[in-house]
């Protein structure tokens, strides 16, 4: 019976601390990692597309993690007519993924508003 016992305080007095410690070290890292995503670069450049039109590339930290030759969201495979509409939408995107949307989709009426069709 006495095995038991200390058996049962063994498991209790792992369990609680094995939660404890859990709980405090899962804060540390999201915290840090919180942090160092807003401290990484997220930049873009303008690319040539088919029939002379335009797209983007989007970096994150120096890793292209966007290659958008088309314009989002639209039919086909021509980018935008100006260089300038590719850049508006490339900084929309770079804004949305700043604020946490991740795939960063564009509408048509997000495009409209930038004049980019």
């Amino acid at each position: 019976m006495k095995i038991y016992a200390y058996f049962l305080l063994i498991i209790l007095f792992v369990g609680t601390k094995a939660e404890l410690t859990g709980r405090t070290t899962a804060l540390k890292p999201f915290d840090s990692q919180t942090q160092q995503v807003k401290a990484i670069s997220i930049n873009f450049k303008i690319i040539p597309s088919v029939n002379h039109t335009w797209g983007y590339d989007i970096y994150r930290g120096g890793k292209m993690i966007i290659h958008q030759q088309n314009i989002p969201g639209m039919p086909g495979n021509e980018g935008f007519g100006k260089k300038s509409q590719a850049k508006k939408t490339a900084r929309l995107v770079i804004n949305k993924i700043e604020h946490g949307e991740m795939p960063p989709t564009v509408t048509t009426d997000e495009l409209k508003k930038l004049l980019a069709i």
